[in-house]
């Protein structure tokens, strides 16, 4: 296969003497992108034909993680098949996609091998029996008569079972071995008296009755393949803490420990470890969720002082700490990408090289938390909390949940060694008698092979398990006017509703941002009021949503919940609840900020009473939280951190409990941009608004090309901004993403008409919402990019949506402003090599059909004359 970079052309024809020149003034465009470029072209070169699905190498590698994390097994004791010697790979129920099949007889269950194979059976309890039809596999290859081959299956060291010489056309030969009780056993396929060229051996209905009754078939036990390149995980806890200042790894070997498992559901195995210390009291306790859908398992950790007195002080409490080691590895690599800051190089991807001896510290502060008199922070700002460790096309990809400063850090020691660590942020504290704390949510998602499946892999754990689902229903994407509110009345404001159905274009949500409640007294005191401007809103906001729900669109409404201004508002009512003034000249400039303590049970319990109340009053479809996280100040040496614990949980207890209350409702996790994105955060809320460096409505488009690739690998739902101003095909394409924002300018509207309307080509805005509608349902699928990540704008880029549930997909490209070049050759991915697909560009007319085989390896010429331009070609599946 040729190579995955596009090719670039300067007129429409394909000329290949241009292809070295081209490819070098992209690479010399595109230098001060290095480090990001290297990483990603190593990631578009490799194969386009691994399936976006659980691979048994995967499966093998989160069992025995879960067994040495959570039950302490050593590699020698966790389940599955271990391949220690076979000619090419095992395959599972299966010969290159057909059924095993021994003289006239076909399987559907079973392993297939290569002389010389030899397969370790490590089985969940002790076995009574092994079952299994053995010969020689009748394909191609070995019809007629080829291949010879002999069975063992070995227990203790003893031969339970050896068959006779087999060859191709020999009837299958039962096999019924006793096993007296043993977890572990040994398969071997030898070869008999010629060349292994065709000694292809099938343990047809390969299976093991337990004493206990059961029936394990083999093939359903994880596989592992036993590459020379292994990634180890060692025994011990996942995480660490320090207590009195002792790390934990000193002493809570000698705690009493306590274990246990239950099943959840199909899909989903509670692990729960706990540690008590019997000389204060302490109890830890880890819970784990593996999942048996996809190879991935979170946990969480709390702390409970159990006795009647004050607990020594816990500090450096780390979700994760735990070394890595790559069987035959040298260096590794850590991917991660920056967090939103305001800036169009929010979510660029980096990557980062780690040799023995070196070490990467990453973080989130969006705020100086260390400093007295300024308690706040998010988690997002200047890192994303999710990376992704690569070591010889293996790794794991994991997030952390927690919506407050974090420190990551990757060591290389020891040789093959990797310490991976994270840590909450400026905890330092003793827990009362009877209290309890949690510590960061992890989760990890194991994969081998390509970088860019793994993200896949990872893009739909997330739409699986970490998505909400108003009203039960998985989020299915929304389209929304976006409009401030401080200089609309409610008349315009059901104008610019009725507007839409009027003139034929559709629109799902109205969204009212910051500016309906009275800004006479300034910016903080304005965001803290919950009532709407009498001037502006007379009969309050109710006929807005109701204008809204009656043109078929949903009502989005803006909220900064935990912040206060004395004497409005909730302050009105309960002074007692305000913090003293929060100031930081570097961050707010005069702004004083009062927070609202959401760690006190009893304020929480009203707001969620009071924020229901206005979510019914108004019609809320979509609550849309901004601000960033305000807690207050610890006062108390021995406890720090307390308090953004518990701001921090009851942020989640506000979500959760507005939910409860209104099932329906979805939740916009604004945080001035995109800077509340963790684990958490995005199983509870969407994210509509990436980046506030697009708030002036009239901004680059580069920008959202740039947050696509940069924050879909890792969080597929979330919302593009068009800027109305500069509307386009270019422009409005950009932004395609699960949600979409129509962005009007920022600033006075006196006059709909000329203020808004007049500099919009309706008929262009009607073909292209229609059109975003049409393939939206891609942007849930999975997710490839066909150029590397770079804001030139002087190239091109690329990327492709695949739906192989439907058979379905998109290529999106864009030439740039300054592209000399009119036209690029793409190679899709994901395809069914030998299915037809129909491809249609949709700025033309009619299609052309071609094999999947070929668009991957061939590709996909592109053509788009204009500067900039764009284009959308589709393709589905057809019978053929």
């Amino acid at each position: 296969m040729g190579s995955s970079f596009p090719i670039f052309h300067r007129d429409s024809a394909s000329h290949q003497g241009f292809f070295m020149m081209n490819f070098c003034l992209q690479m010399c465009r595109l230098a001060v992108h290095v480090p990001v470029l290297l990483s990603v072209c190593v990631l578009l070169s490799v194969s386009t034909s691994m399936a976006v699905s659980p691979l048994p190498v995967e499966t093998e590698q989160l069992r025995r993680f879960v067994g040495a994390k959570f039950h302490g097994l050593p590699e020698s004791e966790v389940i599955g098949l271990q391949v220690l010697a076979n000619l090419d790979r095992v395959q599972l129920n299966q010969r290159n996609g057909k059924p095993l099949q021994i003289a006239g007889e076909q399987f559907n269950r079973g392993l297939y091998c290569h002389a010389h194979s030899r397969i370790v059976v490590r089985l969940p309890s002790p076995g009574k029996s092994f079952h299994a039809k053995v010969g020689v596999d009748s394909n191609d290859q070995t019809r007629p008569g080829l291949g010879s081959v002999v069975f063992n299956v070995v227990v203790g060291g003893q031969y339970v079972f050896r068959s006779g010489l087999m060859r191709e056309g020999m009837t299958a030969e039962t096999v019924e071995a006793n096993l007296d009780g043993a977890k572990q056993f040994l398969l071997e396929v030898g070869d008999g008296d010629s060349a292994v060229s065709c000694d292809q051996a099938d343990w047809a209905d390969a299976r093991v009755v337990l004493e206990n009754g059961e029936t394990v078939w083999l093939a359903d036990l994880a596989l592992s393949e036993n590459k020379k390149k292994q990634i180890v995980y060692g025994d011990g806890p996942l995480f660490s803490f320090h207590y009195g200042g002792v790390s934990s790894s000193e002493f809570i070997a000698s705690w009493n420990r306590e274990e246990s498992q239950r099943q959840l559901d199909d899909e989903r195995t509670q692990h729960t470890v706990t540690w008590l210390d019997p000389e204060t009291g302490l109890r830890v306790t880890c819970v784990g969720i593996e999942y048996h859908d996809f190879p991935a398992v979170e946990w969480i950790v709390t702390y409970k002082n159990t006795s009647d007195r004050n607990t020594p002080i816990l500090e450096n409490l780390s979700g994760i700490d735990t070394q890595i080691v790559c069987v035959g590895g040298t260096d590794c690599q850590v991917h991660h990408a920056k967090g939103s800051d305001a800036t169009f190089e929010d979510f660029a991807p980096r990557t980062d090289t780690l040799r023995d001896g070196s070490q990467l510290e990453l973080h989130s502060h969006g705020g100086p938390t260390s400093w007295p008199g300024v308690p706040s922070g998010s988690p997002s700002v200047e890192s994303l909390p999710m990376f992704n460790v690569e070591w010889h096309e293996q790794g794991f990809i994991t997030a952390l949940g927690w919506t407050g400063p974090w420190f990551a850090n990757f060591t290389r020691s020891g040789g093959n060694g990797l310490q991976v660590s994270s840590r909450m942020d400026g905890i330092h504290l003793s827990l009362r008698p009877d209290e309890e704390i949690r510590g960061q949510r992890v989760l990890m998602l194991f994969w081998n092979g390509d970088r860019v499946r793994a993200h896949n892999l990872w893009r739909r754990l997330m739409l699986k398990h970490y998505a909400p689902r108003p009203g039960g229903k998985p989020f299915e994407g929304l389209l929304t006017d976006s409009s401030w509110s401080s200089w609309m009345d409610a008349d315009t404001h059901i104008k610019q509703i009725n507007w839409w159905a009027d003139h034929d274009l559709p629109m799902e949500c109205y969204w009212m941002d910051a500016g309906w409640t009275d800004g006479s007294e300034g910016w903080v005191a304005h965001q803290s009021r919950q009532d709407p401007d009498k001037k502006l809103f007379p009969k309050g906001l109710r006929p807005i949503s109701d204008a809204a729900h009656r043109r078929g669109m949903k009502y989005l409404l803006w909220f900064v919940p935990d912040s206060l201004w004395p004497g409005v508002g909730i302050a009105a009512e309960h002074p007692e609840w305000l913090s003293k003034p929060l100031r930081d000249p570097k961050r707010f400039g005069d702004w004083v900020f009062y927070g609202l303590d959401f760690g006190n049970s009893q304020v929480m319990d009203y707001l969620i009473k009071y924020y229901s109340k206005i979510i019914e009053d108004y019609g809320i479809d979509v609550f849309r939280q901004d601000g960033t996280g305000l807690w207050w100040e610890d006062t108390e040496s021995d406890r720090v951190g307390i308090n953004q614990i518990r701001y921090t949980e009851g942020l989640y207890k506000f979500w959760d409990g507005l939910v409860e209350n209104h099932p329906d409702l979805l939740i916009d996790n604004c945080g001035t941009g995109g800077r509340k994105l963790d684990l958490e955060t995005i199983r509870r809320s969407v994210i509509l608004w990436r980046s506030d460096s697009q708030g002036s409505g009239d901004f680059d488009p580069i920008s959202c090309q740039a947050f696509n690739q940069g924050l879909f690998p890792w969080i597929p739902l979330n919302g593009g901004a068009v800027p109305l101003v500069r509307l386009s095909k270019y422009t409005f394409r950009s932004a395609y993403a699960p949600a979409l924002e129509v962005c009007w300018r920022s600033g006075g509207v006196k006059d709909l008409a000329k203020d808004r309307w007049s500099y919009v080509d309706m008929n262009l805005m009607r073909e292209l919402l229609k059109e975003y509608l049409s393939v939206r349902p891609y942007t849930f699928g999975d997710y490839y990019p066909l150029v590397p990540y770079n804001m030139d704008q002087s190239i091109w880029t690329a990327w492709q949506f695949d739906r192989p549930d439907l058979g379905e997909g998109m290529i999106q490209a864009f030439r740039r402003p300054d592209s000399i070049y009119e036209s690029i050759r793409v190679r899709p991915r994901g395809l069914e090599p030998d299915a037809v697909y129909e491809i249609a560009n949709l700025d033309r007319n009619g299609s052309e059909k071609k094999s999947g085989r070929d668009l991957m390896e061939a590709g996909l010429v592109v053509e788009i004359a204009s500067q900039p331009g764009s284009a959308v070609v589709t393709y589905k599946k057809t019978g053929e």
